[in-house]
């Protein structure tokens, strides 16, 4: 009789309890909702795991069929362990991007298709090659210079694959001379003042075609000795060239190349550029910018006339790129003909970039602040017992106080797109 009374007593209790909670539930919509809506989940779980039967299929593994079952209805969306191969590893991982012989992944990025001299059909859309320093120029055909393009396709195809020569041309015989040195090639870009290859455009579309860390456009009668390699290799570790827009300059040595041998051979550059002269102005005979540099606020001037190495350096300085010197070390001999080494002035043409800057009125208030002398940084090689290595210097504090004398009219440049 006690132990019935204290089973009703209990019953009571629990009745009582459980009214309680549940009007105290009801009472907050949330609360009851997320609960009437796990109720009716898992139901619908249970309901739908009896009613449908597993499936039984067969999935082939290293050229054996096994045979699996896999759960059907609302469980067969959980997730699954991943299958293993025969290591013990997931058959179906992220796969690893595959590199090339630089190191840079060939993937997503395609390989351009080539045509039958090597050269790209398709410039665009995203087909690149992973390489560290693009050096591309542009020339054609020239009887006096033959023998001065020969040493160049020779000594810039030596760099591959830490530098990867490029040339841009319309002359199919100079293509083929360069697919046979390891050349990338295009046809000429855009081209004004009676044909000539706009600075700009070359560089445009070299970041369209590789995918590299520095672009640089130097002279198709330049020869560049080892330091280059050096030189870049010190640029690039800087923490800023993959932040901040850069320009990488230098000066070349005159040598007179009548007569002379073909060189093959980058070691001997650096005997040649001994019998030669370093340049006085501030000139610069080539450019490596990166990829951050504002090239589309540089209006259609074009290479190989007058003024256009100073205004570069000068409106990369106005614009906050930080120049860098590599003079000091790198060997960039310039091999000279007939033409002399102010060919410059022999076209008709060679005031066309002038007609530009005096157009636009972007001029700056002195040609001083594009020489090579008022780079804020400069390469030199320091030696620690039996090695020597180069560094990037920060020589701002050196500086002639002639190189503030810029004061470029900005204004034009910044609010266009060219």
């Amino acid at each position: 009789m006690t132990s019935r009374k204290q089973i009703w007593l209990l019953v009571v209790v629990v009745l009582v309890t459980g009214f309680v909670l549940a009007r105290t539930i009801l009472r907050h919509p949330t609360a009851s909702n997320l609960i009437l809506t796990y109720i009716k989940n898992n139901t619908d779980y249970m309901i739908q795991a009896l009613r449908a039967p597993p499936s039984t299929t067969s999935t082939p593994t290293n050229d054996v069929v096994t045979t699996t079952t896999t759960p059907t209805g609302r469980f067969s969306t959980l997730q699954k362990r991943p299958t293993t191969n025969s290591f013990g590893g997931n058959t179906t991982p992220k796969k690893r991007p595959t590199t090339n012989s630089f190191g840079g992944n060939t993937t997503p990025n395609k390989r351009p298709t080539t045509n039958s001299l090597g050269g790209n059909k398709r410039w665009t859309g995203g087909s690149k090659k992973q390489i560290p320093v693009i050096l591309f120029s542009t020339w054609n055909y020239d009887k006096e210079k033959t023998e001065i393009r020969a040493n160049v396709l020779h000594t810039w195809g030596s760099w591959r694959p830490s530098i990867f020569p490029h040339l841009y041309t319309d002359d199919d015989k100079i293509k083929k001379q360069a697919k046979s040195h390891g050349w990338g090639f295009q046809s000429n870009t855009k081209t004004t003042c009676g044909g000539v290859p706009i600075l700009r455009e070359m560089f445009r579309r070299a970041m369209e075609t590789y995918d590299s860390v520095l672009y640089g456009f130097v002279n198709g009668d330049i020869l560049l000795g080892h330091g280059l390699l050096k030189s870049l290799e010190a640029v690039i570790k800087m923490p800023f060239v993959r932040t901040e827009p850069v320009m990488v300059i230098f000066r070349r040595i005159n040598v007179n190349f009548m007569n002379r041998a073909p060189v093959h051979d980058v070691t001997n550059i650096s005997q040649i550029a001994e019998q030669g002269r370093l340049m006085t102005d501030g000139s610069s005979d080539g450019f490596f910018t990166n990829r951050l540099f504002p090239w589309d606020h540089v209006p259609d001037i074009v290479i190989g006339r007058l003024g256009v190495a100073m205004w570069m350096v000068s409106f990369a300085r106005e614009m906050g790129a930080h120049v860098i010197d590599i003079t000091d070390t790198t060997t960039a001999v310039h091999m000279s003909t007939r033409g002399g080494n102010a060919e410059s002035w022999k076209y008709k043409t060679r005031g066309c970039n002038h007609i530009i800057y005096n157009k636009l009125n972007v001029k700056p208030k002195s040609w001083y602040c594009g020489f090579s002398f008022c780079a804020a940084y400069k390469t030199v090689e320091v030696t620690r017992g039996n090695v020597t290595e180069v560094k990037v210097f920060d020589k701002r504090k050196e500086n002639s106080i002639r190189c503030s004398e810029c004061n470029m009219n900005l204004k034009p440049l910044i609010n266009t797109i060219f």
